[in-house]
């Protein structure tokens, strides 16, 4: 388990509580902090564990150099790798379900169900302690091309793929990626493993049974690009980057199917396999304008129009947002909630259960699954 982190003391400690919970023996983590100036280090140094070790970064990095960073901590060439936040966590046997997976199916990669935990102080109010989950249960093989192409046509999320940041990955397969380089070639670390890690493999393993849980914390870089709220991390995370965006994608962090697009484009200039999935600037755009929240619109459109002139584009960018469009995303929306029942996905009011961290959603999370059977 690798975790960069940089100046989240607060929701660290429980970031790695749930993951010294794991009864896995052979979980090691590794916390590499980007010259943190609050208490990580003495955070870190209160847990008393051998399987845990506290990395500094030599210099302040962008958050993709640190991610890049803490792959050169990973020592063991056979081992399986996943990135996880500093407001993420576990769920309780999480290591030991994704271990028995690759056990009995000798898979180079295997990524699960998406859990999602909104912290007590979570930039979206309405969903604050809450935990969004399946209760699904069982894996099923995955061709990595295709997946990667329904990520693409925007009929599954990123987080379908097999990324560092969701799943458990070989360090071969990083290092397949990495060709002696590099490993990151995007402003986006977590969506450019998914793509580049899917185009390395023949195929990968889903699990229906989630391992592990987003937090989504005040602090949370994804929410605060695209929420109206505190944008200070996202702000922060864009002036510190040092890699160049795509050039076929007009990059607006506000947008997430433009930032997933570009992920996909540097993975395919890095992947050759990646080659045989067309990039369709058209589509692009007009989901970028489907998804897009109201008070979102300006700076999307903007990009969108943009990239319209780019690549030559017969497609009218409306002023507004139009009835078309929220039909359209009316219509998505919809089939996503389709597809979640069919997943078991359950909302759980997480503080009517005492939990107030993330550590305490992956036992509640565990509880749910035990009793579900999954």
């Amino acid at each position: 388990m690798l975790i960069p982190t940089r100046d989240r003391c607060q929701t660290l400690g429980s970031t790695i509580r749930s993951c010294l919970a794991q009864d896995y023996a052979d979980l090691r983590i590794v916390v590499s902090d980007n010259c943190s100036d609050d208490d990580t280090a003495a955070v870190v140094a209160g847990f008393d564990d051998p399987r845990l070790r506290y990395v500094r970064t030599p210099r302040r990095l962008s958050m993709t150099g640190n991610f890049e960073f803490s792959l050169s901590l990973v020592e063991d060439h056979d081992a399986y790798v996943m990135h996880i936040g500093d407001d993420d966590g576990l769920i309780l046997d999480g290591a030991a379900q994704a271990a028995g997976i690759i056990r009995e199916t000798g898979t180079r990669a295997v990524n699960s169900a998406h859990a999602v935990y909104h912290w007590p102080s979570s930039l979206y109010p309405n969903y604050a302690n809450r935990l969004i989950m399946p209760l699904g249960r069982g894996y099923h093989h995955v061709s990595g091309l295709s997946a990667a192409r329904d990520v693409m046509a925007f009929r599954r999320g990123y987080a379908f793929l097999p990324s560092t940041y969701t799943g458990f990955i070989a360090k071969s397969v990083i290092d397949a990626v990495a060709a002696g380089g590099a490993y990151y070639a995007s402003i986006t670390p977590d969506s450019y493993s998914g793509f580049a890690n899917a185009g390395i493999l023949e195929r990968y393993v889903y699990a229906r049974r989630p391992f592990a849980i987003a937090g989504l914390s005040g602090r949370s870089n994804g929410g605060s690009n695209v929420t109206t709220g505190d944008s200070s991390e996202a702000n922060r995370y864009l002036a510190e980057n040092d890699l160049p965006t795509h050039t076929d994608v007009v990059y607006c962090p506000k947008s997430i199917p433009l930032v997933v697009a570009e992920a996909f484009l540097q993975a395919r200039d890095r992947v050759p396999r990646l080659g045989a999935i067309d990039f369709d600037a058209n589509r692009l755009c007009r989901v970028a304008l489907r998804d897009v929240a109201p008070e979102n619109y300006a700076a999307v459109r903007n990009a969108v129009a943009q990239m319209v002139q780019q690549h030559g584009l017969k497609l009218n960018v409306p002023t507004a947002p139009t009835r078309g469009q929220a039909f359209a995303r009316g219509i998505d929306r919809t089939l996503l909630r389709v597809r979640r029942l069919r997943e078991s996905y359950r909302r759980i009011d997480a503080a009517a259960q005492g939990v107030t961290d993330v550590a305490g959603a992956g036992r509640l999370a565990n509880e749910l699954l035990g009793k579900a059977g999954a």
